[in-house]
Order: structure tokens, then C-alpha cells, then sequence
């Protein structure tokens, strides 16, 4: 499948972060934007994961930027991973710190972790400038229950170094298109490249999150993206946090938690539907 679309950039930067580490940062353009969005991955993927998704965006428009990075752990980025004592706000702070570089706001998409990384940044800091936040699979809480997951994660950082991860082309990532959320040979995949103490250090520093506001994505400029067959997230609970939110916009895809890669062409044109409003 041909995914190149007619006269893009692409452009490749390695930016400071708020500690002086490095997050690897493409950028691919058409024309002279007029609008932006930036891309936030999942746990065990990498910036390639959202490529399909952003080269559907970008042939739809004739001035469009899409900026998608590698977060701390995982791809080019640095693994350092700081001195925060929770793990979703060392990434938040590296979204909030590369949306304070650009010159204009940004309209922002969190996949998955991703989407909770946004959401903490919200948190973090509810003023910051923005257009429109798109969150594809997202709830208020990670399980029912609460573990000390701020001790794996001390953890984590002090194996950080055991695992060397890699980066999968784009075509690794959609051979796992539709595949079952817990498909073992796509978690092995995830397990190979984002090497075994990375990986399941970090879903275990996770487990039992919970948002000190559930209503902090109540907006007429938040977006609830969430796949029928959802397992991470089951399509109910996500339902059911959304009637807390009246203002919120959501939309439900044929799919299950993965719809940044299962319905990337799908997605791309909800989105470019919802910016062009």
C-alpha cells in the first residue's frame, strides 16, 4: 500500500527537553500550514505507529503540518527518564515543554498512553494554549483498584538501561492492523522492540492511575475517539464517563483499542473533517 503523498517534508530534530534531554521530533508538511497537529503515542510503540495515520491526514489538505515524536524510553529519545515520581508526568511535561516552542497553538491527538499523557498535561497546566485535544481511547481511571505504582516506577528508572529498545518500520506496526488488544504475537512484537523491564515496568506504573478531575476534558474542544471492541477500555465504562460530560464530543469506531493504527484512514478524515469546521 502507497502511502506517499505529492510534495511533502519531512524533517527530523532532536529537541532539549525541560531537563536538558533529548526527544526525537519528525515533522512532515505540506504547503504553508495553517494548521497543526502533533501526535502522542502509546506505551511500546513508537512515533512510526502513528505514520499511517499522519501521511492519510496530510494527502487531504494542500497546507497542513503533522509533528509526531518519540517518547522518553522508547524510539531515538533519550531513556532518561527524569525525576518525577509518577511516570505520566515526566511525559506530560515533555508535551507541555514542545508545545511551548511552537509559535502557534497546537491542535493535539493522544493515542492510548498517549491520551493519558495529554490528559495530565491538562491537568498539569489547564490554560495552556491549544486548539482542539483528540483522545483515541481514554477513561478517567486505569483499573478499579490501586497499586503503588509509583514504586515500579522507581523501578523502572533504575533498570531503564537493561532493555535497548528499537524502533518498528511502519509497515511492522500495521501488520498488527485489527489484531486482538491482547493478541500475544502483537504484545510479543511490543515486548521484542520495547525490550521485556521497559515494557511491563511501565504498564505496571500505570496500573491504578486516576484523575484528580474527571472533568477536566468537559470542552466543546475535547474529542472522545473510543472503538467498540475496546478491551483496554471497555466501550461502557467510556459511555458512561461521557454522560459526567455533556460538552465533551465523542465518536465510537468499529474497532477495538488501537484506533490510531486499525482505522488510521478513517480517523484521518474525522479529524481533518473536525479542524476544517
Amino acid at each position: 500500500m502507497n502511502f506517499e503523498p505529492v510534495n511533502y517534508k519531512k524533517k527530523v530534530e532532536y529537541l532539549h527537553t525541560f531537563d536538558s534531554e533529548s526527544l526525537c521530533v519528525e515533522r512532515y508538511t505540506v504547503g504553508v500550514p495553517k494548521n497543526k497537529l502533533l501526535v502522542v503515542h502509546g506505551i511500546g510503540g513508537d512515533s512510526n505507529a502513528a505514520l499511517p495515520f499522519v501521511k492519510d491526514l496530510i494527502r487531504l489538505s494542500d497546507n497542513f503540518e503533522c509533528i509526531v515524536y518519540d517518547l522518553r524510553g522508547h524510539g531515538y529519545s533519550t531513556k532518561h527518564l527524569g525525576t518525577e515520581k509518577d511516570i505520566e508526568t515526566i511525559h506530560a511535561k515533555d508535551l507541555l515543554h514542545i508545545i511551548s516552542l511552537e509559535k502557534t497553538p497546537l491542535n493535539i491527538l493522544g493515542s492510548s498512553f498517549g491520551a493519558l499523557v495529554l490528559y495530565k498535561a491538562v491537568e498539569l497546566n489547564p490554560d495552556f494554549p491549544r486548539k482542539k485535544l483528540f483522545f483515541a481511547s481514554m477513561n478517567y481511571r486505569i483499573l478499579p483498584f490501586s497499586v503503588n505504582r509509583r514504586v515500579w516506577f522507581s523501578l523502572l528508572k533504575k533498570l531503564k538501561k537493561i532493555d535497548k529498545n528499537s524502533k518498528r518500520s511502519m509497515e511492522k506496526h500495521l501488520s498488527y492492523q485489527h489484531t486482538h488488544d491482547f493478541s500475544p504475537r502483537r504484545v510479543t512484537s511490543d515486548v521484542l522492540s520495547f525490550g521485556p523491564v521497559l515494557f511491563f515496568l511501565s504498564y505496571f506504573s500505570i496500573f491504578g492511575w486516576k484523575s484528580s478531575n474527571p472533568q477536566a476534558l468537559n470542552s466543546p474542544n475535547n474529542y472522545l475517539f473510543y472503538g467498540k471492541n475496546d478491551l483496554v477500555f471497555p466501550r461502557k465504562q467510556q459511555e458512561k464517563w461521557l454522560k459526567t460530560m455533556p460538552f465533551m464530543k465523542s465518536r465510537m469506531f468499529s474497532t477495538n483499542h488501537n484506533i490510531l493504527v486499525n482505522l488510521h484512514t478513517k480517523l484521518a478524515q474525522v479529524i481533518f473533517d473536525e479542524l476544517s469546521n
